[in-house]
C-alpha cells in the first residue's frame, strides 16, 4: 500500500492544508492505529481498492467542515469526495470571513444552490422539499459536515448562508451509520444525507455508488472496532 496516496480530491487536500496550519495534532480515540491515509480505515481493513469513482457528474457537492470534524477517521463526508472527486469541493467553516472561492460558488447565477439540513418554517428560509431541477443551472448541494450540534450552529450562525434555500428531507429509515450513535433516528450521517439528497433529486445514478462505498466504510469500521478481521475482499 503506497504510505503516501495522491492528494487528488478536495477532502484530502483540505485535510493536508489543514494539518500543515494545526498547532495541535488529534488525540482522540484511536490515534495508535496504523490507518491507511486515504479512507482513515485501519490499513489491513482499507476499502480504497473497492470504491467506484465517478468521472464526471452533473452536479456538484461542497463540503463545509468543522474544522473537528475534518480529522475525525469517521468521518463520512470524504466519501464523497472520494466517489465525487472532480465534483467535489471542501472548505473548513468560518462564520464571519468565509473563503472568497466559497462564496463565488454560492452566489453563482448558473448554479441552483441547497443547503441539506432539516430547516423548518421558524427559520424563516425558503424550503425546498421536491426540487424542480432546471437545466440551466447546475444543482450544488451545500453539506454542513459536523456534529448535529456543531452543523445547527453552522446553519444559524452563517449569515452568508441565509440567502440559500434548504433541502428538507423526510428519511423513512433511521441512521444506519454503526460507528456512531444518533440522539434521534432521523438523524443522518453526511453522506447518509447526501444519498437521500440525490434520491430526492432523482439522481439515483449518482446515490447508488456513493451508498456502496459508504456501506463498505460502515462494515469494515464495525470489524475494525470489535477487533474482527475485514469483511471484504483484500487487494489483489
Amino acid at each position: 500500500m503506497n504510505p503516501n496516496p495522491p492528494q487528488n480530491n478536495a477532502y484530502q487536500q483540505l485535510l493536508a492544508h489543514t494539518r500543515q496550519d494545526s498547532t495541535r495534532s488529534y488525540n482522540g480515540r484511536g490515534i495508535l492505529v496504523q490507518r491507511c491515509l486515504t479512507c482513515q480505515l485501519k490499513n489491513s481493513h482499507c476499502i480504497c481498492h473497492l470504491k467506484s469513482p465517478v468521472d464526471q457528474a452533473n452536479m456538484d457537492f461542497v463540503l463545509i467542515y468543522h474544522r473537528d470534524e475534518l480529522f475525525k477517521p469517521t468521518n463520512t463526508g470524504k466519501l464523497i469526495a472520494d466517489i465525487f472527486p472532480n465534483n467535489t469541493y471542501a472548505f473548513l467553516w468560518q462564520r464571519v470571513d468565509p473563503p472568497a472561492e466559497l462564496i463565488n460558488l454560492l452566489t453563482d447565477p448558473n448554479r441552483l444552490c441547497l443547503v441539506v439540513f432539516p430547516a423548518d418554517a421558524a427559520s424563516g428560509r425558503a424550503i425546498v422539499t421536491q426540487p424542480a431541477i432546471n437545466t440551466n443551472k447546475r444543482l450544488t448541494l451545500i453539506l454542513l459536515d459536523a456534529t448535529w450540534r456543531q452543523s445547527r450552529r453552522m446553519f444559524n450562525a452563517s449569515k452568508w448562508l441565509t440567502d440559500i434555500a434548504a433541502l428538507k428531507l423526510n428519511p423513512k429509515d433511521k441512521a444506519r451509520y454503526s460507528t456512531r450513535s444518533a440522539h434521534q433516528d432521523d438523524y443522518l450521517s453526511t453522506v447518509e444525507s447526501t444519498v437521500l439528497a440525490l434520491t430526492t433529486c432523482k439522481q439515483q445514478t449518482l446515490a447508488t455508488p456513493l451508498l456502496q462505498h459508504f456501506i463498505h466504510f460502515d462494515q469494515q469500521y464495525v470489524a475494525m472496532k470489535q477487533n474482527k478481521a475485514s469483511c471484504l475482499p483484500a487487494k489483489q
